[in-house]
């Protein structure tokens, strides 16, 4: 009706994660789907090509094969913990997705939003990823990153032609690593 009332939803402050420097940790969590032994090569290319860009890599703990439950990489309640735990950890300067799947609309809820926006940093994952990426930039603001996981993603670069691989390198490492708005770049 004309006269009802619409809620007004304001949207929190824009939060950009800060810019990473070489030798900064990046922690690769299974935000979605479990880990499985049939992509232990693509999962060491990837952790290969992020630490040719000159960052530390670290698994997050729900990496581990064994970790699995279902088609995620463990629990949802233990999922949301472990991304929250990543957020609050100080030398864990980046989070980025071990793959995609279908499980991040399980957890939303365990997230602790207040740890996320308190310690700002790039999320960067795609497929079910964009669902926690959304959700994390509707209640907090920050800017995550829609962009390739570390397996089935990253792991690939080095199939691209040419010069495909440095080029892709090149533009991943000035969007981490700028301190320039992304749009200046």
């Amino acid at each position: 009706p004309a006269n009802a009332r619409r809620k007004v939803t304001v949207m929190p402050t824009i939060i950009r994660p800060p810019a990473l420097k070489p030798g900064d940790l990046i922690a690769i969590s299974a935000l979605s789907s479990g880990h499985e032994v049939e992509v232990m090569a693509e999962y060491d290319r990837g952790v290969a090509e992020l630490e040719a860009m000159g960052f530390r890599v670290r698994p997050s703990p729900l990496t581990d094969v064994s970790k699995a439950w279902w088609w995620g990489a463990a629990r949802p309640a233990d999922v949301g913990r472990e991304l929250t735990e990543l957020s609050a950890d100080p030398e864990v300067r980046a989070i980025w997705s071990l793959t995609g799947g279908r499980f991040a609309l399980s957890y939303l809820d365990a997230i602790d939003d207040d740890v996320i926006s308190a310690n700002p940093k790039p999320l960067i994952g795609m497929s079910d990823i964009s669902v926690l990426n959304l959700a994390i930039h509707a209640k907090t603001g920050l800017v995550t990153f829609h962009a390739d996981s570390l397996v089935f993603g990253v792991s690939e670069w080095h199939d691209l032609p040419g010069d495909g691989r440095a080029r892709q390198a090149e533009v991943y490492r000035r969007v981490m690593t700028s301190t320039e708005p992304i749009g200046a770049l």
